[in-house]
């Protein structure tokens, strides 16, 4: 009887660090995403580099995408978002081009691009 605890104890523990290692994220993400569209000031953006970084979602690429930051009323300021995007949407984003942003105002590491 001792043994079937033990594996249902370390079935459980399974689970909950696949939860924190596949499903967390995902809702972290989501949550920023929401936070930033409510409480976020919008900014334009110059596009500095886009990496892809090999993932795959689907039929979507994972990037990075460094951007310049340049609020109306604050310094410009540089920012990285990690996010996954079309191959259309990438072929939009070219070294230079301008795109508008969200970002905390308290954290301006929290950045998404605004659709």
């Amino acid at each position: 009887m001792k043994t079937v605890w033990w594996v249902l104890l370390f079935v459980l523990f399974v689970l909950i660090i696949n939860f924190f290692v596949f499903f967390f994220p995902s809702i972290k993400e989501g949550m920023l995403e929401k936070k930033l569209l409510n409480e976020g000031i919008e900014a334009s953006a110059e596009i500095i580099n886009v990496v892809d970084t090999g993932n795959r979602y689907n039929s979507n690429l994972g990037v990075v995408i460094l951007l310049k930051v340049k609020p109306a009323e604050e310094e410009p300021f540089l920012a990285e978002i990690k996010t996954v995007l079309s191959a259309v949407e990438i072929s939009q984003l070219t070294q230079g081009s301008m795109v508008q942003v969200l970002y905390s105002l308290s954290d301006k590491t929290q950045v998404m691009l605004k659709k």
